[in-house]
């Protein structure tokens, strides 16, 4: 019997390591959703297992190895620019994507240059059971107050802001949630609203077709809403 290499133990000991997900030495709150019980990533990302299901090993491949290590960006329409923070961060790209407004969709972002830019913060998060509906009649009247072109963006640009620009779509041009959300998948192909997002969505095109494409005043409201939080809207000098 042919005896194995010292090298080919040492290879498989590596590709044994990489097979580990997760080390659950501590826990830390979830990058993702924010909630704790995160278990520690080896590069130092942290993701709960709850998150983990949700959204996948595939798109947690891409939030480690892709989309949030450097600008990245897509146009959905000629007015719309859709990304993830880090091209928020880039002064002279805004300027050459002619932005005027950048509308942010999430928790723990804030406005990185409050003095050119006209900014509104919706602090969305990123988990199933927030009432993304509520939000949208803001989100819409921002958008369509952009004198130029708009960046929308959450921490990744995968799953808060994309819904947003979906729900644009399907109320401006009168799109079904599928239609719509096929067109921006075709655009920035990282996009993966989480479940609750997508259900109030397909929801939100009942509520669309039922009011003749007219947003209720109602919209997204339940018997215990007591208002959105601390929504901010920055105007630039």
């Amino acid at each position: 019997m042919e005896k194995k290499s010292k090298n080919d133990e040492e290879e498989k000991e590596e590709t044994e390591e990489k097979e580990i997900m997760f080390v659950m030495d501590n826990l830390e709150k979830c990058n993702l959703c924010g909630k704790d019980g995160a278990y520690i990533k080896e590069e130092g990302i942290y993701i709960c297992n709850d998150c983990f299901v949700e959204q996948k090993r595939e798109i947690f491949n891409l939030y480690m190895n892709k989309v949030n290590l450097y600008p990245s960006y897509e146009q959905i329409t000629d007015k719309i620019y859709l990304g993830n923070e880090d091209t928020a961060r880039d002064k002279n790209l805004l300027n050459k994507l002619n932005i005027s407004n950048i509308l942010i969709c999430a928790e723990g972002c804030e406005p990185f240059f409050p003095n050119d830019f006209k900014y509104k913060i919706l602090y969305i998060d990123d988990a199933t059971d927030e009432n993304i509906l509520s939000w949208l009649k803001e989100a819409f009247e921002f958008i369509d107050s952009s004198v130029n072109n708009i960046y929308i963006h959450c921490a990744m640009g995968i799953s808060r802001s994309p819904s947003i620009v979906i729900s644009y779509l399907m109320y401006k041009e009168k799109k079904k949630y599928e239609d719509a959300y096929d067109f921006v998948k075709e655009k920035r192909n990282v996009i993966c609203p989480n479940s609750g997002f997508q259900e109030q969505l397909k929801k939100f095109e009942k509520i669309l077709e039922e009011n003749n494409y007219i947003l209720p005043d109602n919209l997204g409201k339940t018997n215990d809403d007591t208002g959105n939080k601390n929504n901010k809207e920055f105007q630039n000098n």
